[in-house]
């Protein structure tokens, strides 16, 4: 979005899969007013349109389209681009 700061986010989540669960995190990166924006289009854009679920989004999951696989958003924090950088050389992405 046009006059907004881009911005980095380190997210926090849980792979679904099945009946089990996994533990990740990503660092993605955008622009707009709020925060929660940003993941929903991240993870709405990986995840393709059954993360267009309005009841999916209230629980901040997406999932392909089988539903066997997906995620659940646990919580993010907003990083400078220098935190982002020493992590990217710590190898996370």
């Amino acid at each position: 979005m046009k006059g907004y700061n881009l911005i980095y986010l380190f997210v926090n989540f849980t792979y679904l899969c099945g009946d089990k669960e996994f533990q990740g995190h990503t660092i993605i990166s955008g622009r707009s007013k709020n925060n929660e924006d940003i993941v929903h289009k991240y993870f709405c854009d990986f995840y393709g349109k059954n993360s267009l679920d309005k009841d999916f989004i209230k629980a901040r999951k997406y999932y392909y389209d089988d539903y066997e696989k997906g995620v659940k958003i646990d919580n993010w924090t907003r990083i400078t681009k220098k935190e982002k950088e020493l992590l990217n050389v710590l190898g996370v992405h």
